[in-house]
């Protein structure tokens, strides 16, 4: 049904059939309309190779950003850390009261700590403060009774000497205290637990 010869084989040679149906389809195409049909299908194809490329892009950005998030978040949790890890040391000295900056250090980490950790870190740092609080009344109350008296009063020793005990036994589990910070690395790639 392609014209009259492809029905009784005739005309120009053609078999009739499929054959003939195909080659007569093809002297009869439109080219214009093929190059626009094969232009369209080209841009759909690589409208959607770049929209592939574009959503692996902004993937890869997303972890990028999330790794950069995370990487801060482990700096400032760092930095409490550190700064109440050096008021300890401080607390730790002879020359007891602590130098005021380092203390300084510590309440502003007390204040960050409220922000970046679980409620068991906060509530460990306002114990060292309250402690810290109390052993500072007892030297006080020592060098008074040690200046009015000419010496301690009896306990008082002793109490210094837990008070310190604690301070140490605080220094020592604060790596513990911290684990929310830990940091491993796979390869090239760093995976923080946070």
């Amino acid at each position: 049904e392609f014209g009259p010869d492809a029905r009784d084989g005739g005309g120009d040679g053609w078999q009739g059939g499929f054959g003939g149906a195909v080659m007569f389809w093809l002297c009869e195409i439109d080219w214009q309309a093929l190059a626009t049909l094969v232009a369209g299908l080209a841009a759909v194809i690589g409208a959607v190779v770049v929209g592939l490329r574009q959503t692996h892009i902004l993937n890869r950005q997303a972890e990028i950003e999330e790794q950069s998030l995370k990487f801060n978040l482990f700096e400032k949790r760092f930095s409490v850390f550190t700064r109440v890890e050096r008021y300890l040391i401080e607390l730790m000295k002879e020359d007891f009261p602590t130098a005021h900056a380092i203390e300084q250090e510590f309440l502003i980490a007390l204040g960050a700590a409220r922000f970046l950790f679980t409620h068991d870190v906060p509530e460990a740092l306002n114990e060292i403060w309250k402690r810290k609080c109390e052993f500072h009344a007892l030297k006080r109350e020592m060098q008074g009774n040690l200046t009015t008296l000419g010496a301690y009063v009896e306990g008082q020793t002793q109490k210094q000497l837990d008070a310190s005990l604690w301070f140490d036994s605080r220094l020592r589990s604060l790596p513990g205290l911290f684990d929310e910070i830990r940091v491993g690395t796979v390869g090239h790639q760093v995976n923080f637990s946070i």
